[in-house]
């Protein structure tokens, strides 16, 4: 398995949670912080396009940003193309944490199923 990217915020609780998670498992990942550097475009299309993830799942619906963008109009209509462009530019709006293998991915943290997710 390759080594996990966790896409999230130092001060997100979830995001703190996932990781403590993965430390406490001894799972090997990277630590990505979304306000200085987004996923890859190209990741995320792949990832929707093999369906490891919905777009949808990824979107943050409680966070500033998505009301700033108008995008509770605008989602019915986005194509996951449109989805991994947006994510790729404004990591805000992303569900965190987002956690991939390059194949696989989660959105948020649930204790139990991020735990049989990502095993040690």
């Amino acid at each position: 398995m390759q080594t996990l990217t966790l896409y999230g915020i130092p001060t997100c609780d979830s995001c703190r949670k996932a990781r403590k998670s993965l430390d406490t498992r001894g799972v090997a990942y990277t630590f990505v912080n979304l306000k200085e550097q987004t996923p890859p475009q190209a990741l995320l299309q792949t990832l929707f396009d093999t369906g490891a993830i919905a777009p949808e799942k990824c979107l943050n619906t409680a966070g500033a940003r998505y009301r700033e963008l108008g995008l509770k109009d605008r989602r019915a209509t986005m194509s996951p193309a449109d989805y991994a462009q947006l994510f790729a530019t404004e990591g805000m709006v992303i569900k965190r944490p987002l956690v991939t293998d390059g194949t696989r991915a989660t959105t948020g943290f649930k204790d139990d199923a991020f735990a049989a997710s990502w095993p040690a």
